[in-house]
């Protein structure tokens, strides 16, 4: 890698601070035990509170005065760097806040502490949260058991190194991309639970909304199963010899339904014998029904576009309905989660054709009321 004029590979280890004990690991084992945690005194950081890249600590536990006397080394202040150091997340870091008192590390993180007027904090910061990201620090990370990264390896670790001006800058222009993301996920999650609590209240008709004469709604709700509102098509059974390049044909799996949309991230191609029975169409919805993650069972997606005329895999099937637009949002609802869980089973990590066409709902008798709910609620997912 070529790098821009004024700038230079160095080790970390030269970078940080001249100061002792500027790059630290936490206390040896007998050093710092949970008999040693107190309830009060000097707070212990450990690897959980920067694994997410943020600072985020929920619960401390404290050492006595004199224990954190005596292992000083360890000591960390607010707008260090902390990083952890064993685990699958080992290289993960964050600054720690510039107001947190005194503390001391424990034995699964590491510290990096920078003299501001030599080199940037959040510039470091970014570099090992990018490198993190694009390889998992591979180059330091130990790759046994329990992956871990030596203070040695650290020290020695190169990095690319701009003048501090320099630094400033790229820090200070992430920053600002760092805060504009944080700002449109917290408007993201506000209209995601917004969207939540309508489902909640209009799919269980709590709330009723209005005609098109300005008449609230108000004839009754009658019980539905799946079966009498739609059709099920099962998925593509194929061989790992029938996968082929981008030139067969697409199968739809769990891993293309991200957040009640289709993405195309980790496609899989056949070339085997295919049915139009299995061909997807237009408003189908798609519906993860096996999987080895409990938790993607009943994941589901509206089929638009380039989803459109694929096929889908053996652990999905399509649910065909002339009201797609109100079924699937019933299949977003916890409604539907819960019939879903109740099918289940302890170790069962599937539901079944049959199980899923007896799903029964309580739903408007009006197809008036159920388009108006569909229209509400699907006016929330293009906003979101």
């Amino acid at each position: 890698m070529k790098l821009p004029k004024e700038w230079e590979f160095r080790k970390l280890g030269t970078v940080v601070s001249k100061q002792k004990y500027a790059m630290v690991d936490g206390p040896f084992g007998s050093n710092l035990k949970s008999e040693h945690y107190k309830t009060s005194g000097i707070p212990v950081l450990q690897s959980g509170f920067v694994t997410s890249g943020k600072f985020l600590a929920n619960a401390y536990v404290y050492v006595d005065k004199e224990l954190f006397e005596q292992q000083r080394r360890s000591a960390a202040k607010g707008g260090d760097l902390l990083m952890a150091k064993i685990g699958a997340q080992a290289g993960k870091c964050a600054i720690i806040p510039p107001d947190h008192p005194e503390s001391i590390i424990a034995g699964n993180c590491l510290k990096l502490s920078f003299d501001e007027d030599q080199n940037s904090t959040e510039f470091f910061n970014m570099i090992l949260a990018y490198n993190y990201d694009k390889n998992g620090l591979c180059e330091i990370k130990t790759e046994t058991a329990q992956p871990a990264i030596s203070l040695k390896s650290l020290k020695d670790y190169k990095v690319p190194v701009p003048p501090l001006p320099e630094q400033n800058k790229i820090a200070q222009i992430l920053s600002t991309w760092d805060q504009a993301i944080s700002a449109t996920q917290k408007l993201l999650e506000n209209s995601q639970q917004q969207k939540k609590a309508l489902m909640q209240q209009l799919l269980a008709g709590k709330k009723r909304l209005f005609d098109t004469n300005g008449m609230r709604f108000h004839t009754a709700w009658e019980k539905k199963k799946l079966r009498e509102l739609g059709d099920i098509v099962g998925g593509l059974t194929y061989t790992p010899e029938d996968v082929t390049d981008s030139s067969g044909n697409l199968v739809l799996r769990s891993s293309n339904i991200q957040n009640g949309r289709l993405v195309f991230e980790d496609n899989v191609y056949v070339n085997c014998e295919l049915t139009d029975k299995t061909r997807t169409k237009l408003n189908d919805i798609l519906i993860c029904v096996r999987n080895g993650s409990r938790s993607l069972i009943g994941k589901s997606a509206l089929l638009k576009g380039q989803s459109v005329g694929c096929f889908h895999g053996a652990f999905m099937t399509i649910f065909r309905t002339k009201e797609p637009l109100f079924v699937f949002q019933i299949m977003q609802s916890d409604l539907f989660f819960r019939e879903v869980n109740k099918n289940l089973g302890a170790t069962i990590n599937s539901i079944n054709g049959s199980d899923l066409r007896n799903f029964s709902f309580l739903i408007p008798s009006a197809k008036e009321e159920r388009d108006a709910i569909a229209s509400v609620l699907s006016t929330a997912d293009l906003e979101i």
